[in-house]
């Protein structure tokens, strides 16, 4: 379904709405037109009391992640206007944030690290940026983690390492590769459910924990900036100024949280359906598909060192390889495995043959490197399975991995942008109540405006910074 016709079916629906719910809309601010309801309010209070201590536990856990370390002594400093708490408790909670946050910076080390700092070419003092993000993740959690990732960005495209955009917005927009704008294209319906799922996670999620603290849910709704779908909770924001620091914190900490670990959730659901589906499938059906091949795309140059993939057509599909057929990946890496650097090649492409030496892996020293990536193997469904309900089955799979693996994708950068330190956005909020805890009102309230100030222009940079420089 094409985005023309997708935003037609779209444009329909909210007539739809509008002539059926219309009248109960209100018009506040620009452009935003709400529909407020208590229905369901009740269920959320109810909720809210009965795991009140369940859901302060997660939102305290929300502000640990955003902010680490220094969310963590935020909420030993606090705490004590709840409950009493001793030097040992705090002593052993600390270590094991410790704990859990070395191991997880270790298991991500190449994901979450390694791969920014390399990403946009910073590797100079022997890499050793990769554990300065390594350490300021661990000191000022995942808030921390973006808002120097983002600065990694800025400084890569002052150095010339660069020049792309390090923010890119998704949307549902067309654009051409030659365009070089700062978007991803998304397919329309795609986006719209999954700004509709994160919304409502995140909103939800604000909502159970304010009704935790003893913080009543005013109303709930949905609604429409111009034509973009928006969904709301209203807590009281009269009385969000009496409740205690840390409840204010767990609230503005519980959305974007719940972002992360729903998204979490999500990945591991998708990943178990496809593994069980796809062995179900195999043992029931055999090979459904014959293998004719590895389709890959050439890497380009870097630093001006000319490759041996450069010799090659920019995307094929390669089905021999010194001599050995080729039909799917893995035969692909059973060759290679053996080939070193400065060994001669020959690989025949789309039944065209070329003759190339490789060069030293820059990942392991002992293998050799064409300089192709982007693999997929080259298949066709077998005649016999042609049409049937299997493949349906199959194809509607593939859409619905598809479309949450972008729920996944957006929910975790939507929920860890949300975490940035800049004034409106929740990040902005716990940053607040942490600088004023720690220094006072009036030297927090500075810090947050020269912190938020900051992000908004390493922000801003990130998108537009390739256009300036």
């Amino acid at each position: 379904m094409s985005n023309y016709v997708s935003l037609g079916i779209f444009i329909a629906i909210i007539v739809l709405v509008w002539i059926v719910d219309g009248k109960k809309f209100k018009k506040e601010g620009f452009l935003f037109y709400l529909r407020r309801t208590k229905w369901g309010v009740d269920g959320i209070h109810s909720i809210g009391s009965r795991y009140s201590s369940l859901l302060k536990r997660f939102g305290t856990l929300g502000v640990i992640f955003a902010f680490g370390l220094v969310g963590l002594l935020y909420y030993f400093k606090t705490i004590g206007k709840e409950k009493k708490i001793s030097r040992g408790k705090c002593a052993l909670i600390t270590v094991l944030y410790t704990v859990f946050a070395s191991g997880f910076i270790y298991l991500l080390h190449d994901m979450l690290f390694a791969s920014i700092v390399k990403q946009f070419d910073l590797m100079f003092f022997g890499g050793a940026l990769i554990y300065v993000l390594e350490i300021l993740a661990f000191l000022f959690g995942m808030a921390g983690y973006t808002m120097f990732s983002l600065s990694y960005g800025v400084v890569s495209v002052f150095a010339g390492s660069t020049t792309e955009s390090s923010v890119q917005l998704v949307l549902p927009v067309e654009v051409s590769e030659s365009s070089n704008l700062p978007i991803v294209s998304v397919p329309l319906v795609v986006w719209l459910v999954s700004i509709f799922i994160i919304l409502t996670v995140h909103e939800l999620a604000h909502a159970f924990v304010s009704s935790s603290v003893g913080l009543k849910v005013k109303s709930i709704g949905y609604g429409f900036f111009a034509i973009l779908p928006i969904g709301f909770v209203e807590p009281d924001e009269v009385k969000i100024s009496k409740v205690g620091s840390l409840d204010r914190s767990r609230i503005y900490s519980a959305g974007a949280f719940n972002n992360v670990i729903s998204a979490i959730i999500i990945a591991v659901i998708l990943i178990s359906t496809v593994f069980v589906s796809a062995k179900v499938i195999d043992n029931r059906y055999g090979e459904i598909y014959d293998y004719n091949g590895v389709g890959y795309s050439v890497l380009p140059p870097e630093d001006s060192v000319e490759l041996p993939s450069s010799v090659l057509p920019e995307s094929g599909v390669i089905i021999g390889l010194n001599g050995e057929k080729i039909d799917r990946f893995d035969d692909f890496i059973g060759v290679l495995e053996n080939v070193g650097p400065d060994e001669n090649l020959s690989i025949l492409i789309n039944d065209t043959s070329y003759d190339i030496t490789t060069v030293v892996n820059p990942q392991n020293s002992s293998r050799g490197f064409i300089g192709i990536n982007g693999f997929y193997n080259s298949m066709e469904l077998k005649d016999e399975f042609k049409g049937s309900l299997l493949v349906q089955f199959i194809e509607a799979e593939a859409y619905i991995v598809y479309l949450f693996s972008w729920v996944v994708l957006l929910s975790i950068g939507i929920g860890l942008v949300n975490l940035l330190p800049i004034r409106g956005l929740d990040g902005g909020k716990m940053l607040e109540e942490i600088s004023i805890t720690f220094f006072g009102k009036k030297i927090g309230v500075k810090i947050v405006s020269y912190v938020s100030l900051f992000a908004l222009l390493v922000i801003l940079f990130s998108i537009f910074g390739s256009y300036i420089v």
